[in-house]
């Protein structure tokens, strides 16, 4: 079930490299040298009196789908119960495609529990029933109204003009670019610019999503990063960490927003859309923060990678992996388990699939338990090095 270990700390008598079983799989080695609990530095998952997270641990949750969505929520309340942690209370999320979804409900206040309990039909707290209703479904985009044409021949010149349209690439400069000059755009991007634009929108997402934030459509305080493509040049997008007029509710949509399924989404001028065009989990932006000084006291970050199932993004993730310097902190990274796989199969977009993957993920997980074992060991070795990181292995709050 999990997939790699980059070195929790653990006591001499315990082995540092992980073992394995049929079930579990080795994706990346350990960054050198990042075991040190004193490397960690002081570490808190509260929240203090003003409100605001204290730096502790980072989230980095991946795309895939509805059906990783519901590998990753359940694999969200696994660890809140191992841990005593509360994913609401992340320093950072990373946030990539169905994982950008994920995070904006977090930060709205939704928890893992009732997201879990949500995929799986079961009963939510009153918080989770209200905040669910910003799980909206995408929406047919209207076809635009044809006026009457007269004549076979401009009849069938109207129906070939409007099939034209229907099929334009969503991006021709980045395909043109990447036909030009081979090599300069990634392999995910040069793909979707090839693609339609999509004909389902998720703006009643967006607005949703807006709706429940306080403002309205304003930003999380605790930072919140969620990854877009700009398709016209297949450039990474960072919505939350660089400047944006985007609201919240508009940056999930952008995060999620596949070419040939979904409908775009322009933030000032840009054309954004699925950020796991080029990465299914975009792990790289916590080292690249950590390097510049912007998570002081990071104690570990969590990866949740439902992509991880097929072998080039998991390469992918572990050339993410290689990115956190010797004196990082560690990183564990969940990937889905041989049932897990299963259940995804290839259609990671098939909603009928949802509640088998939950169930699929919760069997593998009780099938190894060494995953949460690992995540308690961890936690309970921060409690130790700083009494400021509070919480115990049981229920979170609501």
């Amino acid at each position: 079930m999990w997939a790699t270990d980059t070195s929790w700390s653990r006591p001499a008598a315990v082995p540092s490299t992980p073992r394995r079983s049929p079930s579990t799989s080795t994706l990346a080695a350990a960054p050198p040298g990042a075991a040190s609990v004193s490397g960690w530095g002081e570490a808190s998952g509260t929240r203090d009196a003003a409100g605001r997270t204290v730096p502790g641990f980072a989230l980095v949750l991946g795309g895939g789908g509805p059906v990783g969505h519901a590998f990753e929520v359940t694999c969200l309340a696994a660890f809140e119960r191992a841990t005593g942690l509360d994913a609401r209370d992340a320093a950072l999320i990373v946030g990539t495609s169905a994982g950008a979804q994920i995070a904006a409900m977090l930060r709205l206040g939704m928890s893992a529990q009732d997201m879990a309990a949500r995929v799986r039909r079961q009963p939510m707290s009153a918080a989770g029933e209200r905040l669910a209703a910003a799980f909206v479904r995408p929406e047919p985009i209207p076809a635009p109204p044809r006026a009457p044409v007269a004549g076979t021949a401009a009849r069938w010149s109207a129906r070939a003009a409007a099939l034209v349209q229907r099929w334009r690439p969503v991006a021709p400069g980045l395909l043109a670019k990447a036909a030009l000059r081979p090599g300069s755009v990634a392999l995910g991007a040069a793909l979707s610019a090839a693609l339609p634009r999509g004909a389902r929108s998720l703006r009643g997402m967006a607005a949703a999503i807006d709706a429940n934030a306080a403002p309205p459509g304003s930003w999380p305080a605790a930072p919140t990063w969620l990854v877009a493509v700009e398709l016209e040049h297949g450039r990474r997008v960072v919505l939350g960490r660089e400047p944006s007029s985007a609201s919240l509710g508009a940056a999930v949509a952008a995060s999620c927003a596949v070419p040939g399924v979904f409908e775009q989404v322009r933030v000032d001028g840009a054309l954004l859309g699925d950020g796991g065009l080029l990465s299914g989990t975009h792990a790289d932006l916590v080292a690249e923060a950590h390097a510049q000084g912007e998570l002081p006291g990071l104690a570990f970050t969590l990866v949740i990678s439902p992509l991880s199932a097929y072998l080039p993004l998991r390469r992918r993730l572990q050339r993410e992996l290689a990115t956190f310097a010797p004196a990082a902190p560690p990183a564990l990274v969940l990937a889905p388990g041989p049932r897990a796989r299963r259940a995804m199969g290839l259609r990671p977009l098939d909603v009928h699939r949802v509640g088998p993957m939950a169930e699929a993920t919760a069997a593998d997980l009780a099938a190894d338990p060494r995953v949460l074992e690992a995540l308690a060991h961890a936690c309970a070795r921060l409690r130790a090095a700083s009494p400021a990181l509070s919480g115990t292995p049981a229920d979170p709050r609501p």
